[in-house]
């Protein structure tokens, strides 16, 4: 791999676990075994051009979730998107959650170029929930709302789960949301 994808990489899961701020360039370096030099090469303008690249390197792997739905009911894609979470969060002892909204969360007033990249990461993943309902056969419109429904109640839950330590809010919010998406083949 090379040592701007390490870069990426490296940013990306140090963002997503401590947050933007409390991620320094040197510990990026350091923990990417990169040269010092290959981050200004790769990133001339800096932490906000790597994290905002680095964003976008995280919303692959949200987009490849979301891709991944095919044929399954809005009811089995909530436990399947449930069950991966829970399971990453487990496994990192609850530091990771969505890599996006650590990030957005923290530099949404500091950072336009930052929110704009998260902007467009979750708007797209929203496009991606709406076309896969509407493929379902819901009208436009429901599927645009259902979309931000299921995905702002499931980013909450993922939250939750996070500070709670815990994988009850999200397993009590997929309950609730299949009730809700219940009648969708």
């Amino acid at each position: 791999m090379d040592s701007r994808q390490r870069l990426l990489d490296t940013a990306s899961r140090l963002f997503r676990v401590q947050g933007y701020h409390a991620t320094g360039l040197n510990q990026i370096v350091d923990e990417s075994q990169a040269p010092k030099g290959s981050l200004y090469h790769y990133f001339p303008e800096g932490k906000e051009q790597l994290a905002a690249e680095a964003m976008v390197n995280a919303g692959k792997s949200l987009r490849t979730k979301l891709a991944g739905l095919g044929s399954l009911s809005p009811a089995e894609a909530i436990d399947r998107l449930v069950e991966v979470s829970i399971e990453e969060l487990m496994s990192s002892d609850y530091r990771d959650g969505c890599p996006i909204a650590t990030v957005a969360l923290e530099t949404n007033s500091n950072s336009e170029t930052i929110r704009d990249v998260c902007q467009r990461i979750f708007g797209g993943a929203l496009q991606i929930l709406t076309q896969w309902l509407a493929a379902k056969g819901l009208e436009e419109e429901r599927a645009r709302v259902l979309a931000l429904t299921v995905f702002s109640a499931y980013e909450g839950a993922l939250m939750l789960s996070k500070v709670q330590k815990s994988p009850q809010p999200l397993r009590e919010v997929a309950a609730q949301l299949k009730i809700f998406v219940g009648d969708i083949p």
